[in-house]
């Protein structure tokens, strides 16, 4: 139900206004950008395809996991895609708004001194990931920490970290004397 509320053209609406106000407010605060609009826009997308490639991974059920669940053979397909839908959707929103107000800005920073890197910027990723975990488990009153899905939930951030920074293109290693990406 949320997938589908979440297709509808004002969903969309609202999401667009997010992503390309979060390009161009944040651009505008570190004029002049260090990394373009354009490179911008490219690392939400690699946030969107690493979303996806995620999700194609964990929705994914063998023949024998599928019948363990009841679902017969002629239907395991379809009932991948919609797993797969389901769960892309929410997702996708949730890391375009997350790189969006977060992770544009970090990059930016980062870039304006210099330290943008693709293995700086996964890190400076983790301890907000952490946070945003540490908040989702006092928000939902979990009585015991699910260390479990706390580490999935960092991994995952990580990786769309890394999905953005990579599509970005930012670079591999810091050199000495360049403050621009």
């Amino acid at each position: 139900m949320l997938a589908g509320f979440l297709v509808h053209p004002v969903a969309i609406s609202v999401l667009l206004a997010i992503v390309f106000g979060g390009i161009f407010i944040y651009s505008a605060a570190f004029a002049p950008a260090a990394l373009s609009k354009l490179r911008l826009l490219l690392g939400l997308g690699g946030v969107v395809l690493a979303t996806l490639v995620a999700l194609a991974l964990s929705a994914y059920a063998s023949p024998e996991e599928a019948q363990r669940f009841g679902v017969v053979e002629a239907n395991r397909w379809p009932t991948i895609w919609r797993e797969f839908v389901t769960l892309a959707v929410p997702f996708s929103y949730v890391g375009l708004i997350g790189a969006s107000v977060v992770g544009i800005p970090l990059a930016l920073y980062m870039s304006s001194k210099g330290w943008a890197t693709i293995p700086l910027f996964v890190a400076a990723s983790l301890p907000i990931s952490l946070a945003f975990v540490v908040a989702l488990l006092l928000l939902v009153g979990a009585a015991q920490p699910r260390l479990r899905e706390a580490a999935l939930l960092i991994a995952f951030h990580a990786w769309l970290s890394f999905g953005f920074a990579f599509s970005a293109r930012l670079p591999w290693r810091w050199s000495a004397g360049a403050h621009a990406a």
